[in-house]
């Protein structure tokens, strides 16, 4: 799971995604999905979420119109013995899967490696890792399960936490 540091900045002082990730300019200041009721798009350091891939030109949706899957759709991320919730938050090339935010890779942590690799003061990212956990990532994502609406940056980790916690002990209910 490499680390996507897309979304506005999450706050005053903080950093955008172009800012987080500079040096290759694939860092950009907005994500694919944008909070419900013209919200903005999800910044990075806040809101766990994980990027799809795209299609080729001409055909970006390939893979979401193979999986059923939509922006919004909520995931349970596994890694080694730790769980967190997700939002499907971008799309990303058509040859990458398995991209996660900041916020999704420190929920992982440790085992995941830290997602930045220098830091402020008060523990905001300054600068994200050239880093990917390469093996044995889980991702369960649940097709058509977009929460609609009541979710915004300031309670999304909660919200999608919820949520994937009930489909996930749901489908191993099954």
């Amino acid at each position: 799971m490499a680390i996507d540091a897309d979304g506005p900045a999450a706050g005053p002082g903080r950093l955008s995604g172009s800012e987080l990730d500079p040096e290759d300019g694939e860092g950009q200041d907005e994500t694919t999905y944008q909070f419900p009721n013209g919200g903005p798009s999800l910044s990075s350091e806040v809101v766990p979420y994980l990027v799809v891939p795209g299609g080729p030109p001409g055909s970006p949706r390939k893979f979401r119109d193979a999986t059923g899957l939509n922006l919004g759709d909520i995931a349970m991320v596994v890694f080694g013995d730790k769980m967190a919730g997700a939002i499907v938050g971008d799309v990303g090339p058509s040859n990458k899967i398995g991209e996660g935010s900041i916020r999704l890779h420190e929920l992982l942590h440790p085992p995941a490696p830290d997602p930045c690799i220098r830091r402020d003061a008060n523990g905001f990212c300054q600068r994200i890792r050239n880093a990917s956990v390469e093996q044995d990532v889980l991702f369960f994502v649940f097709p058509g399960s977009a929460l609609a609406d009541g979710i915004d940056q300031s309670n999304a980790e909660g919200r999608i936490r919820a949520e994937a916690d009930r489909l996930f002990s749901a489908l191993k209910a099954q």
